[in-house]
């Protein structure tokens, strides 16, 4: 588990004013599970602890100092080529 830290002078939702407070309302998450969508609300207690355990996947980004690779040729251009 990773740990965060927090800046003492940014407000939390436990110091939010009571007029704020008031206004929050529960969000409600869906994701896809067997081929369709479903909330997660609607999950059995057994899926719901599946999804709390799930690690998503963050795919790295490209920097300025790495390069795309060039495309490959075409096939017609790897046979005008190959047969001269």
């Amino acid at each position: 588990m990773h740990t965060q830290t927090v800046n003492p002078s940014v407000s939390t939702i436990n110091t939010l004013p009571a007029a704020y407070q008031a206004r929050r309302q529960r969000c409600e998450v869906w994701t896809r599970v067997m081929g369709y969508h479903r909330p997660v609300s609607a999950f059995n207690i057994g899926k719901q602890g599946e999804f709390a355990e799930r690690q998503y996947f963050v795919a790295p980004t490209l920097s300025a100092s790495h390069s795309v690779p060039a495309p490959m040729a075409s096939a017609a251009q790897a046979v005008d080529s190959c047969c001269v």
